[in-house]
């Protein structure tokens, strides 16, 4: 039964196999293995399924939906990192390939994240963040950053996209998948962002989004 689902939600979102593989992180023998039915592993399938559930798909007992909203808590030592495939799974297709970032600093982003910044960048996507005043550790482009008042900042990132919200929580992240509440905080980005001003200054960063 798995193997239908699997292979109707993946049809469902409009991916092709390698697609599944890119946003799972399996092989494509492995995906072609679980959507014929051969024999491979629970935690194997729970990686396609968890792919899969991060884009709205419902697995059910005798099938697959879509709700209009889900809530999705997100684990492991690269849940953020998983966070970036999807965002570029989720935008690849999308006229606005836009992500809206809150309460970040670049400095504390792993090689795994500046890496899945840099394919995202790399592949049009445009990200916009507000980050603490004072932070120059820049390290996508100046005109795409404003500060937060350091009275106000906390580094608990929030990333928007598409329809989706993510809410970190320091050793786990909450996905919300939700049109209304995605606009709703889309707007509270835009709305703050309207009230700073452009950063005057040069990045201090090493390395940068862009390569």
């Amino acid at each position: 039964m798995i193997d239908k689902q699997i292979k109707a939600a993946r049809s469902f979102l409009g991916w092709t196999r390698e697609e599944l593989v890119e946003a799972s992180g399996l092989s494509l023998s492995t995906v072609q293995n679980i959507e014929e039915g051969q024999s491979t592993t629970q935690k194997t399938i729970d990686k396609a399924k968890r792919a899969l559930e991060k884009n709205g798909v419902v697995f059910t007992d005798d099938g697959i939906r879509f709700p209009s909203s889900s809530v999705i808590r997100l684990e492991g030592k690269d849940w953020f990192v998983e966070v970036l495939q999807d965002i570029f799974n989720t935008l690849k297709n999308k006229k606005n390939k836009e992500v809206l970032i809150f309460g970040a600093d670049d400095r504390a982003s792993p090689p795994n994240v500046v890496k899945g910044f840099q394919n995202l960048t790399s592949s049009g996507v445009v990200i916009r963040e507000m980050i603490e005043e004072g932070n120059s550790f820049i390290m996508g482009d100046e005109e795409n950053y404003r500060w937060i008042p350091k009275d106000y900042f906390k580094n608990y990132v929030t990333v928007i996209y598409g329809d989706k919200v993510v809410q970190d929580f320091g050793t786990y992240g909450v996905l919300f998948f939700n049109k209304d509440v995605a606009e709703a905080r889309r707007n509270e980005f835009e709305y703050l962002w309207s009230k700073e001003k452009p950063l005057k200054i040069k990045s201090s960063a090493d390395v940068r989004y862009k390569v």
